[in-house]
């Protein structure tokens, strides 16, 4: 069962999006991500993945929310701690929602590094950590040039 901060998220999630959107030009952007995702998946442009509000809206209303249940079962199932005083490194975070769900499962509520390369994945990333309470940051960077910080206390 969802915590109250999950509710909470999912129902500022709502506002922030819908207050410009309705519902079914949500619905038809979810269906528009998920044939990107599934039937092309071999030559998508994730930028492409965030050209539209309503493509935007529908990976932070509908997957955003489904991989952060996802990603917490899968904490839970494997008893997937983290050190004390180490930080979640999440490469290709997105809005963010991995880190946060792995974070609020743990006791010792470590730091998350969200990076990613989308200038709007990663203001939803500050957004999500901001609304769920998880003590985080963003970087922009390409994947093959980021250097990892240079502690060793990183997951």
């Amino acid at each position: 069962m969802p915590d109250k901060s999950f509710v909470r998220w999912l129902d500022e999630l709502e506002h922030r999006y819908l207050s410009d959107l309705n519902f079914s030009e949500v619905r038809r952007a979810v269906q528009a991500l998920s044939s990107l995702s599934v039937e092309r998946r071999d030559r998508v442009d994730f930028a492409s993945a965030f050209s539209g509000a309503g493509k935007r809206a529908a990976f932070a209303m509908y997957f955003g929310p489904l991989h952060f249940l996802l990603i917490t079962e899968i904490v839970r199932a494997l008893h997937a701690r983290v050190p004390k005083d180490t930080d979640i490194l999440d490469l290709g975070c997105g809005t963010g929602v991995a880190g946060a769900a792995w974070a609020l499962e743990l006791q010792s509520e470590p730091k998350v590094i969200g990076v990613d390369r989308n200038p709007w994945a990663l203001q939803e990333c500050k957004w999500t950590y901001h609304q769920l309470g998880i003590h985080g940051l963003t970087r922009n960077a390409e994947i093959k040039t980021l250097r990892p910080p240079a502690h060793t206390g990183v997951i």
